[in-house]
């Protein structure tokens, strides 16, 4: 399988073999960066049976208690590693001591892994996607460039994920909705402002924009627009919050994106 952009990855894979490759390894980056697809490139080199495993103790333990039955070449790997309980972690921390031959362990993370894993693990880090990484994947794939594709490129963490955008139209969609915060936010009364979290997704498995990857559109927007937004330091000062605790996943999306267009319009009325 070859890889557009990550070349030390692709150098990585690309000198794999049984017995080099680590029994122990963790890929860290951004979401939806492409962790998955080295993963399975990894697999397919190795000639291995792939098996995901989910992060919660129950399934690291079953896992372990088959991993030294197996009698092929066989990629362990789980998705999710920031979300597995420390028990979870523990029990990983007993097998990657002296993992059976034919196992190979793959973890991914977002955030830097505990220290005890990190140090035991061959870490690989992703390097974000240049624009020429994005242009020779529009290629290979024959998808035509959209306009404001710089908005785009510096929105997605990954190739997946900027096709996606442009075959759905979700980011045409996602840009419109940015441009009409950044022109009219400041001219529109509170009520009609809340129309603008009508279009997001809000609920699981509910049709609509993406809210993290609309609030990353409107601030990355607002950069190439150069700052020239009437009110564009509210709006960028709350929506930088807004996507902090999105992402930290504690609070409900549709209570994020309520106080997001209150704090907004407030900021807003206060200084008119």
């Amino acid at each position: 399988m070859q890889l557009v952009g990550q070349p030390k990855l692709q150098a990585f894979i690309d000198s794999l073999t049984l017995d080099n490759c680590p029994h122990f390894i963790i890929f860290k980056g951004a979401r939806a960066c492409g962790k998955t697809t080295v993963t399975q490139a990894l697999a397919e080199k190795l000639g291995a049976m792939q098996v995901e495993f989910q992060p919660s103790v129950e399934q690291v333990r079953h896992i372990i208690s088959t991993i030294y039955n197996i009698k092929e070449p066989c990629v362990y790997w789980c998705e999710d590693l920031d979300k597995m309980h420390i028990n979870g972690k523990n029990s990983l921390l007993k097998v990657t001591e002296e993992t059976p031959k034919f196992a190979y362990i793959v973890l991914h993370t977002v955030n830097t892994p505990m220290a005890t894993l990190n140090s035991r693990a061959q870490v690989f880090e992703f390097e974000p996607y240049s624009f020429q990484d994005y242009e020779e994947y529009c290629k290979l794939k024959e998808i035509q460039m959209p306009e404001n594709a710089e908005v785009l490129m510096a929105s997605c963490n990954s190739l997946a994920e900027f096709e996606y955008q442009i075959q759905t139209g979700k980011f045409q969609e996602t840009f419109e909705l940015a441009n009409k915060v950044l022109d009219y936010m400041g001219e529109v009364s509170t009520v009609n402002a809340y129309k603008i979290i009508s279009k997001l997704a809000l609920k699981k498995d509910a049709e609509g924009i993406d809210p993290i990857f609309f609030l990353t559109v409107l601030l990355n927007l607002y950069i190439q627009r150069k700052g020239q937004v009437d009110f564009g330091h509210i709006i960028v000062k709350e929506t930088q919050e807004a996507l902090q605790q999105l992402r930290q996943d504690v609070l409900s999306k549709t209570a994020i994106m309520n106080k997001w267009v209150l704090k907004i319009m407030k900021g807003i009325d206060a200084e008119c």
